[in-house]
């Protein structure tokens, strides 16, 4: 109840933001033939399973944030609950309720109310390990066999990069065969039954990549990428866990060493500590397979990697809690704590931000003056378009020049998904730069930093002057090389000292007189 009550007012208050609203219109098909054709160009780099679920929830709900992000939601509370479920036949439920709030204290929550399938995938995650740990038991385990193809074949077809799940199965399973000195051949072949949606998804992989093969593309693997996902993914959390693996290690050598009674982990077989560190170590194969052949990659893509800290954590407090008992009580106090910080911070961020997208109906100069509007953030303008009056609607222009966006901006994949992917996915109103610049002297610029577009019009001479500079956005009034420069600063102020690509500050801008 607790999960809830947190998530669904945020759920409901919260704007949907691009990548939501590429979900929203990528599931406004008429046919499964459509679908298939609009991810094959590359509209959303998502298999479409994910996109039949939102679909489903829509006719149930609306097309509406609830609506969208309701596969979300219940797919974080299952991952809990079988979190809970995997550690507690394991351990006792002090160190069950330690894997299971784990992931509050990481990145994971954020994704709960957001439309995407990255909380479907650690729901299929967790299933699948559920479902091999039964398949390592005594007695029936057909269910479970199927139940671990299905969920592979699930997560698969919810994201490309949840094939990579096969990993820690497949350690689990080799350490497994070590020890019993005999193969379990049924799980091999329900492991390959769970990756045959791969070659039928194939396609739909190779056109995105075709599509976004770009060196300006947003996710491409960069060196540092493993320290940054561990990073964002875990925090501070990480480090909890990397003590707690020492600590495991510690008392497995100790009582090796003095042939002492079985560890305090004896419960827990080594299978599946190894595929829990399997699954730590995700963003480094992940990396890998990124460089070699995908060209695209995100920490958010690398999910499932907080199933196995959370494993680790429970494991770890598990070798400590028998002697210790009051240490892992004081472990799950302090995971409440911070947990409770972290999403209490991105409840007041969502809260405070709930607005952030119609926030240009508040600038009365964008209504006054009877202005062109562009939009040059190409994150800005799916929301803003959705979300703004139809009367500013319809002076909102999104141009694009690739060629000044490469010259001014290190990377310009949503330019590209706006005005070339998507272009006939999106309700937009494009326009060639170039040629809108040629027509009108005078617009409003409405945008996140002084980005390319601005820079483009510095360069060419031209003035810039900065009417509303916020929290979230800026709007600029741009006036085009002309004979007409001195009248305007007469009644605008003077010109803004605008680094391209670079946001104004306070300092930068203090001089500045606003319009009106």
């Amino acid at each position: 109840m607790f999960y809830f009550s947190v998530t669904l007012p945020i759920v409901i208050i919260r704007e949907l933001w691009f990548d939501e609203l590429i979900t929203l219109y990528t599931v406004r098909f008429h046919s499964l033939s459509q679908l298939w054709a609009t991810l094959k160009a590359g509209v959303d780099l998502n298999p479409p399973l994910y996109h039949l679920t939102v679909w489903g929830s829509e006719k149930l709900l609306g097309e509406n944030a609830m609506g969208l992000r309701l596969p979300s939601v219940l797919a974080y509370w299952v991952m809990t609950v079988c979190l809970f479920v995997l550690v507690r036949r394991r351990t006792k439920p002090l160190c069950a309720m330690l894997a299971a709030l784990f992931p509050l204290a990481t990145l994971a929550p954020v994704f709960a109310w957001e439309a995407r399938p990255y909380t479907l995938v650690l729901a299929c995650g967790v299933l699948m390990l559920l479902c091999w740990q039964k398949t390592t038991e005594p007695g029936p385990r057909g269910i479970a066999l199927a139940g671990l193809s299905l969920s592979l074949a699930a997560a698969l077809c919810n994201h490309y990069y949840a094939a990579l799940l096969v990993i820690p199965i497949a350690v689990g399973e080799l350490v497994r065969s070590r020890e019993t000195w005999k193969l379990d051949w049924p799980v091999w072949a329900v492991l390959v039954l769970g990756t045959l949606p791969l070659p039928f998804l194939l396609p739909l992989v190779k056109g995105g990549m075709a599509a976004h093969k770009d060196p300006f593309v947003w996710n491409k693997p960069i060196l540092d990428l493993v320290w940054i996902t561990y990073g964002e993914l875990l925090g501070y959390a990480a480090f909890a866990v990397l003590l707690l693996i020492a600590w495991m290690l510690v008392r497995s050598v100790r009582s090796a060493y003095r042939r002492a009674e079985p560890s305090t982990n004896a419960a827990i077989p080594v299978w599946e500590i190894a595929a829990g560190i399997a699954l730590c170590a995700l963003p480094v194969v992940a990396f890998v397979l990124a460089v070699a052949w995908v060209g695209m990659i995100s920490p958010r893509y690398m999910m499932p990697t907080v199933i196995g800290f959370a494993l680790m954590f429970a494991y770890g407090a598990h070798t400590i809690a028998p002697a210790r008992r009051g240490a892992a009580l004081l472990l799950l106090v302090a995971l409440v704590g911070w947990s409770t910080i972290r999403i209490g911070r991105a409840a007041r961020d969502e809260f405070e931000a709930r607005d952030r997208y119609e926030l240009l109906e508040t600038q009365q100069v964008a209504l006054t003056l009877d202005l062109p509007i562009i939009v040059q953030d190409a994150v800005l303008e799916l929301p803003v378009n959705y979300y703004v009056s139809p009367a500013l609607r319809s002076r909102m222009l999104f141009p694009l020049d690739l060629d000044d966006v490469h010259r001014y901006a290190l990377i310009a994949s949503g330019e590209k998904l706006l005005m070339v992917i998507g272009r006939d996915t999106f309700p937009i109103a494009t326009t060639d730069f170039n040629q809108f610049r040629r027509v009108h002297k005078r617009y409003l610029v409405y945008g996140l930093s002084a980005g390319w577009l601005l820079a483009t019009v510095i360069h060419d001479g031209g003035k810039v002057y900065i009417l509303h500079n916020g929290r979230f956005d800026l709007l600029f009034l741009v006036n085009e090389k002309t004979s007409g420069d001195a009248s305007l600063a007469k009644t605008t102020g003077q010109p803004s000292p605008l680094v391209p690509s670079s946001r104004p500050t306070a300092a930068t801008t203090a001089h500045l007189v606003k319009h009106p």
